[in-house]
């Protein structure tokens, strides 16, 4: 019975070490994925709206508005209609200008 009972912990522990370490695996690989930036000054209308909070009528603004003027930071991305602070900073990390 004592056996049974070493033996069920230690295959709790083997799983449990396994979910641990795989989740510290993933977090990893997000960590150091290479992101691919869309660059809001070239990316077309549907490139535009792989990014989160970006449909089709803000990625339609996005384009009409580096028409008049090209952006020359990602900050200037606010003078669109519709982008507000909290859509800038979701997507922040996969934009540029350059």
């Amino acid at each position: 019975m004592k056996n049974a009972v070493y033996v069920v912990l230690f295959a709790f522990m083997i799983v449990l070490g396994g979910v641990i370490q795989a989740s510290a695996q993933e977090q990893v690989t997000q960590q150091v994925a290479p992101a691919t930036l869309i660059n809001i000054n070239k990316a077309s209308a549907e490139q535009l709206q792989a990014l989160p909070g970006i449909g089709a009528v803000k990625a339609r603004s996005i384009v009409a508005y580096r028409e008049n003027q090209p952006f020359g930071a990602v900050e200037e991305i606010l003078a669109v209609d519709g982008i507000g602070a909290a859509t800038l900073e979701r997507i922040r990390n996969q934009i540029t200008v350059d």
